[in-house]
């Protein structure tokens, strides 16, 4: 899809425009850094983080306790069908897109999601940097009602 497509698509090329951004320059720009992210991604072989610490649910579980860790981590291998080839592949190339944000970014945390179903369709954590945080995100109606992070 082009840069173009994509900024109609997703409804952008509003702002693109009363902004006065120069539409060629700005997908010259996007095409740049896509070339480059490909191009990390490509020489990249970063450590794949199978496990990771995760905040303790608040009240109702919409809210997580920053600063107070669950006792367990978080099995991603559990969650997508076991440490073989094909996952340690994909959470290879995820983590070095995160690498790649992370470099280029002053954000101080940055995630990758994908739906999965677990138990119910969830929004599960792939990859990402910064402080710990929810692995896995309700795809419901209810859960949007009392969440920031839908």
């Amino acid at each position: 899809m082009s840069v173009s497509s994509y900024l109609v698509q997703a409804g952008l090329m509003s702002v693109v425009e009363s902004q006065q951004i120069n539409l060629a320059d700005f997908v010259a720009e996007v095409t740049e850094l896509q070339q480059q992210l490909r191009e990390f991604v490509q020489q990249q072989q970063p450590a794949v983080q199978w496990q990771y610490q995760v905040p303790e649910l608040g009240e109702g579980g919409a809210c997580s306790l920053f600063g107070q860790l669950a006792a367990e981590p978080y099995d991603l291998a559990a969650t997508l069908g076991g440490n073989n080839p094909t996952n340690f592949a994909f959470l290879q190339r995820m983590q070095a897109v995160v690498n790649f944000y992370q470099q280029q970014s002053a954000s101080d945390w940055f995630g990758i999601y994908q739906k999965r179903q677990v138990s119910a369709d969830v929004l599960v954590k792939l990859a990402y940097f910064g402080a710990p945080s929810r692995a896995e995100f309700p795809i419901t109606a209810e859960f949007a009602q009392i969440s920031n992070n839908s």
